[in-house]
């Protein structure tokens, strides 16, 4: 299983990666975590990823803007989103979101 983390704070990145290895440390073996500073820089790679962990606000293209993206391409990456604004959470709703976290909660 591949995770991909796309957030444009390198800190939250280390915060997110930090949680998830916590929580699957016990659960699988062929676990992998790969990063991406921006939405541009998850396109630009051809790494096929099963779960996206997706900020929802970031400078350049948008996690929304990018989960529409994978949506009309129909590309099929489960997409959980982390955000600091619970205000944009209605809108980032889609096929293939799985769900949100605040960040606040995952510190």
């Amino acid at each position: 299983m591949k995770i991909g983390i796309c957030d444009d704070s390198v800190n939250d990145i280390k915060m997110i990666k930090e949680t998830c290895t916590e929580c699957l440390k016990n659960e699988c073996e062929n676990i992998e975590i790969i990063t991406f500073s921006s939405a541009e820089e998850f396109l630009e790679s051809d790494k096929i990823i099963d779960i996206l962990i997706l900020d929802i606000e970031m400078d350049g293209m948008s996690g929304i803007e990018l989960k529409n993206y994978l949506q009309r391409k129909e590309i099929k990456t489960m997409i959980i989103f982390v955000t600091d604004h619970d205000e944009l959470v209605l809108s980032a709703f889609g096929m293939d979101v799985f769900g949100f976290a605040m960040k606040k909660m995952i510190n």
